[in-house]
């Protein structure tokens, strides 16, 4: 008889709650204009290394500026900064395995 059990692992974030008026200044790995703000959190999603997001207002051309960063506020303090119209985003990462 052979036991077999099978472990699936799903990698969760969750985007934490908004703060307005301030970024995560000189971590930026990657900056694009989206057509939507939410459109960012999937970019962020998507990269194994996003940790959080800045958003600016929207601009002239209707669009927003997203960020990505490889790091969040808690590990660098020192960054976290003012930024009149910007949003920033931390997120909390966890590994759930479902047997």
């Amino acid at each position: 008889m052979i036991d077999i059990s099978f472990a699936e692992c799903c990698r969760v974030k969750e985007f934490l709650a908004p703060v307005s008026g301030k970024v995560l200044a000189d971590h930026v790995i990657k900056t694009l204009d989206v057509a939507q703000e939410e459109t960012c959190k999937i970019h962020c999603y998507l990269s194994d290394i996003c940790q959080s997001i800045n958003i600016s207002p929207q601009l002239d051309s209707g669009m927003w500026r997203c960020e990505l960063s490889d790091t969040d506020e808690k590990q660098n303090p020192e960054s976290f900064m003012a930024a009149y119209g910007y949003t920033y985003y931390a997120t909390k990462v966890s590994n759930d395995i479902f047997v």
